[in-house]
């Protein structure tokens, strides 16, 4: 399960977790997108600037 909190405009980190809930690093666009079955968005996601919003 993946859940995702939002604080506002600006984008925020989201922790990477191990089995014991630790925090090990911080998800990548890239990480996400494949992680969650979208590879096909993957050329999309690596075109995004750093803090660009996807346009709807």
């Amino acid at each position: 399960m993946v859940i995702i909190r939002s604080w506002g405009e600006a984008p925020q980190p989201i922790p990477r977790l191990d089995g014991n809930n630790q925090i090990i690093g911080y998800w990548t666009q890239e990480d996400a997108v494949l992680e969650g079955k979208y590879p096909n968005l993957l050329a999309y996601v690596k075109t995004l600037q750093s803090g660009e919003k996807p346009s709807k």
